[in-house]
């Protein structure tokens, strides 16, 4: 609602979400979102997967853009596109993907506390100059975000996170390698009978929301079936 509400009134500023230690800053610019970071969230959350997930960096070249960034004080973004390792067009991509993970996952947080400043008013502070401009509409986020609160559940209702699965070769050998995409094929490796479902999701190098679907699928088609003690 609040979100809702800042893009009604055409309102700029920045809000920031937080529940815990967990901190989620949302700038707005018209009623629109330019960008949101975080501090405190889980890594999944960081530039740097999104782009190594695309095959636009290696993580080798990401640890050493990291390294002169903090040096430099600069963004990572800015200096992988600074180095000519990736295009403006690719952080952009990335930073579009960030954002709106980020307001997907602060839909899924049951009492987080908000604070909006206002640009311009008195008490607050306009966001920085150089802060990116992606214009993200909210109705559209807002409505992704609770259909995927609502796939959560689904998750969470038929998915042991502490359990551990086994693939079906049977099954597999009857669908075929094709039928399967990159991303599904290494969570399907990950899976060997041993690893519990919440190591396989941090190893997948995806955001917890795919690899999860990607699992409940599994699930459901039987190319992996759950280990009984």
């Amino acid at each position: 609602e609040i979100l809702q509400v800042l893009q009604m009134q055409m309102q700029s500023g920045v809000l920031t979400v937080s529940q815990g230690k967990t901190e989620v800053v949302v700038v707005f610019r018209g009623g629109l979102i330019d960008v949101a970071q975080s501090r405190g969230v889980s890594d999944e959350f960081r530039l740097g997967r999104y782009l190594v997930e695309e095959g636009l960096v290696a993580k080798d070249q990401l640890e050493q853009a990291a390294e002169t960034a903090r040096a430099e004080k600069a963004r990572i973004g800015d200096t992988l596109v600074a180095k000519g390792i990736i295009q403006e067009a690719d952080l952009r991509r990335a930073l579009i993907r960030q954002s709106s993970e980020l307001i997907y996952e602060i839909l899924r947080w049951p009492r987080p506390r908000f604070s909006f400043r206002k640009q311009g008013a008195t008490e607050g502070q306009p966001p920085p100059s150089n802060t990116p401009e992606l214009g993200l509409p909210v109705a559209s986020l807002v409505m992704e975000g609770f259909q995927r609160v609502d796939e959560w559940r689904l998750f969470e209702e038929h998915i042991d996170f502490e359990g551990v699965l086994y693939q079906n070769a049977a099954a597999i050998e009857k669908l075929g390698p094709d039928r399967l995409d990159k991303g599904e094929k290494r969570i399907l490796e990950l899976v060997d009978g041993e690893r519990p479902v919440r190591e396989i999701v941090r190893m997948s190098h995806a955001s917890s929301f795919d690899a999860c679907k990607t699992l409940y699928q599994f699930l459901e088609a039987r190319i992996v079936r759950r280990r009984t003690a």
